[in-house]
């Protein structure tokens, strides 16, 4: 692609010779679709199984995921792009998950006639392990792929940095937030 501009008010030409923005817009677009499609699936699910409160306080938690881990990843001096979203997107259902799993022992506990706050605070607690033992070992597994050298090793790290500050924050988020 190669466009030629005139500014006859300064008298400057110059040329774009290669333009990817429209690509990398679409690619974005996709990236952004997909999770949006995940979190209504998601949703529509736990709406079934679990009930709808539920499902809302989960549906409000993936975004704050999301904004926490884009504030760590901006502040480590990192921009969002497709390759970060690759990692956005592996770490989607990791952060589902946690918040389906503690909601669901609360829930069980209310089912049980507790107290909603009571029951809250019992099921969160009780599964602060499992649930962070399960995150640790994801972590564990992407965290080799920051030790690749060269270029490659420099696209990669995206990855494994993105997941980690996404699981980090699904964890802070299902255990302050979320009961």
């Amino acid at each position: 692609l190669i466009t030629k501009v005139n500014n006859k008010d300064q008298n400057i030409t110059y040329d774009i010779v290669d333009n990817q923005s429209i690509k990398i817009k679409e690619r974005l677009n996709i990236v952004v679709s997909n999770i949006i499609l995940g979190l209504i699936i998601i949703t529509l699910i736990v709406i079934l199984l679990i009930n709808t409160r539920m499902a809302f306080v989960i549906m409000i938690g993936i975004p704050t995921s999301f904004v926490m881990a884009s504030t760590v990843f901006y502040n480590m001096g990192y921009t969002i792009n497709l390759i970060s979203l690759v990692g956005v997107l592996l770490a989607l259902g990791i952060i589902v998950d946690d918040a389906i799993v503690v909601s669901e022992h609360i829930q069980q506990y209310v089912e049980d006639g507790m107290e909603p706050k009571e029951a809250a605070i019992k099921g969160a607690t009780e599964m602060v392990l499992p649930v962070t033992i399960a995150s640790v070992t994801t972590l564990f597994a992407f965290l080799p792929s920051l030790m690749i050298s060269g270029t490659m090793g420099e696209v990669i790290k995206l990855i494994p940095i993105a997941l980690s500050a996404l699981i980090i924050a699904s964890l802070i988020e299902t255990f302050i937030f979320l009961p």
